[in-house]
């Protein structure tokens, strides 16, 4: 037995053991709130690395599905995990209470003979009878009996309420795989040979008579895709065992992806093994795959090939470092190898391209990302036109791969440790970064509003500290007619809060992302820059939630000073908005990222600051637009006193005062209140007023607690 043969053997048996346990393993998802993109936070990084793809995704695309099979991961609508548990529930669902009491009982029993012979007393169908029969010599051993049990059962034609003939045709062919199965065998031996065409023929069987019409709700014509790739690999027919895997793949069923992954990962750590991949299609497109997957780029940092595969299907055999063949060295060994191939025989093209940039291999990577016209091979020539100075042909290329990838395409879908990754989001993103560079501010935030929910906090950046109020209205007069939005990643039900449940109880619609989509929360966000402007009326038009539009009516009409009031008037004015404000702030008046964070509800302060911070090497390395750069030639400052509407809060308060009585008790209060919104976060502004209050007030009962219990009697008419 050669090297490569004993390899694939081992291989095959630790690699489908942690795929069937992978997914009994995985950590739980962390909870908590969503941090933003980071895109802007270093903007170089940004657009020089390139994402890996998905083994996932591109898995279960390297062949075409078979025909007239399908995998189902329900059996009847109930997700069931296990094969035979699966079967349990079919059961259950098909048959009556004494009928599925009955074929429990022919399942407990000792042997095949007890079963056929036990009086049949709810009419079971025979097919069900010969099938458990068999199932019972199964789990004895006894592969003769359950050979002719399983038999008998598949001669009847399966049905919707009998479906026992498929499955024990499914398990005919187990029963002749099953002496393939041990070790020590080799397959030059004539017995085990014809062993193999026997269980392959009747593999091929159980996927023929689905074809043909009969009932399949366990998917049994797509797992036999599997089977027989794994008596296959005990035979050492490589090639068409990694062939049936990608069949099984592109059906559907995720364990034939883990399956793919476990072996192409295992391979990469004995070369002879690795050069035999490389000999054939499937193996070669399934290196290519691996290596853009779960390598680390040379342009960042990443976590390591291992944390990747973990990513990907779970943790699996570990393979340790000084077990693997180096990374470059695979690469190397790859692109020598696809040299000798024509044009027509090299795999994913566009692939090899991306592989070739992540791996600093920029001359390969646009060789081939110019043979093929894909989202992914102008995406790589969006970022080799970046290195080469051409930002207008960096800006094509990201527009023709956004229009490839379309607004569908999702990378790790099926991946319980990941949200699906939408590549045309991140193009989008790329191209809004590229453009805000260039000065081209509205259409930077444009796209970046095309990239969706993900990359909202680098949009609404943008749209507040960028472009002018007058800018950001007209990008919003475009909005949706003109701008086609991606989808955002998909939302849990607790994130689908209906717009009238937020009316109705009066919450702030954001954690984290928009409640319904980024245009509404731009719009929204104008709202609120527009009442900073002091536009009040046309802050109106943009809120989009009745209640909000009802208390900025309000707001409005206690900011505009009539043509006449007494200075009572003023006063209880002027203290009702200094109320409104401190109360409402964050409804009305609050920013959404830099300095309070609505975003998070003012709840939580991540320490981003868009690329705006310099580490002494000038702005010229950040890649900031003119706009964000100050006359002396440092990045602009973004206002950082958090809560920032209580800051205004307390001024209209101490405006108040003025119109007070200064031995009057409204008038220390007023102060007490202006302090204490402020004092604890920005001590010089609440001396200011404590100051004041010290110079001018008279003190009252309460004195003892200024600025931090304050009379409420001051605002009992103004709630």
């Amino acid at each position: 037995m050669t090297t490569s043969e004993t390899f694939w053997r081992k291989t095959l048996s630790r690699g489908l053991l942690a795929a069937a346990l992978a997914l009994g393993a995985l950590p739980a998802l962390a909870c908590g709130p969503y941090y933003g993109s980071e895109l802007l936070e270093d903007r170089q990084k940004s657009l020089d690395s390139l994402w890996a793809g998905s083994f996932d995704y591109e898995a279960r695309r390297l062949v075409p599905a078979p025909p007239g099979l399908t995998y189902r991961s329900t059996v009847r609508g109930e997700w069931v995990s296990h094969w035979s548990r699966k079967r349990e529930v079919l059961e259950e669902q098909i048959l009556g209470p004494d009928q599925l009491g009955q074929i429990r009982r022919l399942y407990a029993m000792p042997s095949a003979s007890d079963v056929v012979a036990a009086p049949n007393d709810f009419r079971l169908p025979q097919s069900a009878v010969h099938y458990v029969a068999g199932a019972v010599a199964w789990y004895a051993g006894e592969l003769d009996q359950a050979e002719k049990q399983f038999r008998q059962s598949a001669e009847f034609t399966a049905t919707d309420n009998a479906p026992w003939p498929i499955l024990a045709q499914y398990m005919l062919g187990n029963v002749a795989a099953a002496p393939l199965l041990e070790d020590g065998w080799a397959i030059a031996e004539e017995p085990k040979a014809r062993e193999l065409a026997q269980a392959r023929t009747l593999f091929q069987r159980t996927r023929d008579r689905v074809r043909d019409g009969e009932p399949d709700p366990l998917s049994l014509g797509v797992d036999s895709l599997g089977e027989e790739a794994r008596i296959l690999f005990r035979a050492d027919d490589v090639e068409q065992a990694f062939q049936l895997y990608a069949q099984q793949a592109a059906a559907g069923d995720q364990g034939a992806v883990m399956s793919l992954f476990f072996l192409t990962r295992r391979a990469r750590t004995d070369r002879a093994s690795f050069e035999e991949l490389l000999s054939f299609p499937i193996g070669r497109e399934l290196a290519l795959l691996y290596a853009y997957t779960h390598f680390d780029p040379v342009q960042s940092s990443g976590r390591g090939e291992f944390w990747d595969a973990y990513r990907t299907v779970g943790s699996g055999p570990r393979v340790e470092d000084d077990q693997r063949i180096k990374r470059e060295e695979i690469v190397g060994m790859m692109l020598e190898s696809f040299e000798a191939l024509e044009p027509a025989e090299l795999p994913a093209t566009d692939r090899l391209a991306a592989l070739s940039y992540r791996q600093g291999r920029y001359e390969e990577a646009a060789r081939f990302a110019a043979l093929t016209d894909t989202g992914l091979s102008n995406w790589v020539q969006a970022k080799l036109a970046l290195r080469d100075g051409r930002p207008d042909a960096a800006a094509d290329k990201f527009q023709s791969a956004l229009d490839k990838f379309g607004r569908t395409t999702r990378w790790d879908g099926q991946n319980p440790l990941r949200l699906s990754r939408n590549p045309g989001c991140r193009v989008a993103a790329e191209a809004g970064l590229l453009a805000l560079t260039r000065d081209r501010v509205q259409k930077s935030l444009e796209l970046l509003l095309t990239a969706g929910g993900v990359y909202w906090l680098d949009a609404a950046y943008v749209a507040e500290h960028v472009l002018t109020v007058d800018e950001l209205v007209e990008v919003v007069s475009r909005l949706p007619e003109n701008l086609p939005q991606l989808p955002d990643w998909p939302r849990n039900e607790q994130d689908k809060i209906s717009l009238e449940r937020i009316d109705a109880m009066d919450k702030w619609p954001f954690f984290a992302s928009p409640v319904d989509g980024v245009f509404p929360a731009l719009k929204n966000l104008l709202a609120r820059r527009l009442m900073r402007a002091g536009r009040f009326e046309e802050a109106r038009d943009y809120f989009t939630w009745s209640s909000l539009n009802e208390k900025a009516g309000r707001y409005a009409r206690l900011m505009t000073a009539p043509e006449s009031e007494t200075d009572a008037e003023r006063a209880d004015r002027l203290l009702a908005a200094a109320y409104m404000t401190r109360w409402h702030g964050l409804f009305l008046l609050s920013y959404e990222t830099r300095p309070d964070w609505a975003v998070y509800s003012g709840n939580y302060q991540p320490r981003l600051d868009f690329g705006l911070a310099t580490t002494g090497s000038g702005t010229s390395e950040l890649l900031l637009s003119s706009r964000e750069v100050t006359a002396d030639g440092t990045p602009q400052q973004l206002p950082h006193s958090r809560y920032s509407y209580r800051y205004t809060a307390a001024e209209l308060a101490n405006l108040a005062a003025d119109y007070l009585p200064k031995d009057s008790e409204a008038f220390a209060a007023a102060l007490c209140h202006a302090t204490a919104w402020t004092l604890q976060r920005r001590r010089d502004i609440g001396m200011k007023y404590t100051n004041r209050y010290l110079r001018e007030a008279r003190r009252f009962d309460w004195h003892p607690t200024f600025g931090s219990r304050c009379p409420q009697g001051l605002f009992e008419g103004l709630k």
